[in-house]
Formats: structure tokens, sequence, C-alpha cells
């Protein structure tokens, strides 16, 4: 699947160069070289689409980072931390699906990088509980303004309506998955 080239699309698919109506739902994905494949059951297998949308945006998230001098990682914990100031280093890796030791290992560069601060909790001591510095916060609303300009033009074509629908739809999906998964993420660490 090459991400250039490829759409979903619910427009008639072509047979044997006439174009048929889809049944209702039916989705194809369209490349650029003419080909019309239909997704079939697929359109509706989350696996799937996470997969294909994950693919289709890796190297965006990796422009994302390189614009900022960031690493994997780091735009989940800047983002958490923008909107949760004080939060403990553990619900922190709990929140980002991160294993402790990865979240460690962001929370040292961006520390070493002046972007937060970690202390001892006041109230568990074996807890640290993490801050932004001034310039991780600045530096966490321009990756929030740069990010929030490529999702305009990813959605383009979709109402705002529809927009706040998927979102809705997809945090309640993952809040109700999250309540039931295993307690040790795996080592996936992208944003």
């Amino acid at each position: 699947m090459n991400k250039d080239s490829l759409s979903a699309s619910i427009d008639p698919v072509p047979t044997q160069g006439r174009a048929q109506a889809p049944a209702p739902g039916d989705r194809a994905f369209r490349f650029k070289s003419g080909s019309v494949i239909r997704a079939g059951w697929l359109a509706e297998d989350l696996p799937f689409l996470n997969r294909s949308l994950r693919y289709l945006l890796r190297g965006q998230g990796g422009e994302l980072r390189q614009e900022f001098g960031l690493e994997s990682g780091d735009i989940g914990v800047l983002g958490v931390l923008q909107s949760n100031p004080g939060v403990t280093q553990n619900d922190l890796a709990a929140s980002l699906v991160l294993k402790k030791s990865a979240v460690t290992r962001v929370v040292q560069r961006l520390e070493a990088r002046g972007l937060l601060t970690r202390a001892r909790s006041p109230l568990d001591r074996r807890a640290n509980i993490l801050n932004l510095t001034e310039a991780g916060a600045d530096l966490a609303q321009r990756v929030r303004t740069a990010a929030a300009a490529r999702h305009a033009d990813w959605f383009t074509g979709i109402s705002a309506e529809e927009r706040a629908v998927f979102f809705d739809v997809l945090f309640r999906l993952v809040d109700r998955l999250a309540e039931t998964h295993p307690a040790d993420p795996g080592e996936d660490d992208d944003d």
C-alpha cells in the first residue's frame, strides 16, 4: 500500500470497465494507477483500519518530530504534561500506553533539555511528579499548533460535526478498552 496512492471512497466501483453502484456502506481503495479494490468487511475492521491509518500518518509524525527536534514519545509526554501539570510519572506512562522504562527515557531526555522538571511527590515519596518548564510549555504549544494545522489538512472534506463525532467515538472506545487492557503495554513508542 503506497501512502501517496491510496484513498478510501464510497463512489461507484468500476467492474470490467463499468462503474457499479456500491452496496450501502461499501467502501473501496482507489489507487493512482486507477485500480480500485473493494474493502469488503475490512471497511469496518478496527485493527485493519488502525494499521492502515498508522502507516499513512507515520511520516507525518516523523516530520513533526523533526521540525521541533523531538524523538519518539516526546510529543505525547509534552501533550499530557501540558494538560496535566503535576502528573506522576506512573500515571503519565499509563495514559500514554507506554512501558514505564520508555517513559523514563523520554522524561530524562526532556529534563536534560530543560523542558520539564521532575520532583518527588510530597504525598508518595516513591512517585515522581512532572511539570513543564516555561520552555517546555512554549514548545508544547508550538507543537500543538503545528499538529492542528496537519489535522485541518487531513480532515479536508469532513465537516466539523463529523470530525467531532469521530474523535468522540474514538476516545470513548480507547477509554473503554483501556479499562480492560492488561497493565503492561508493549514497547510501541509512537506518538
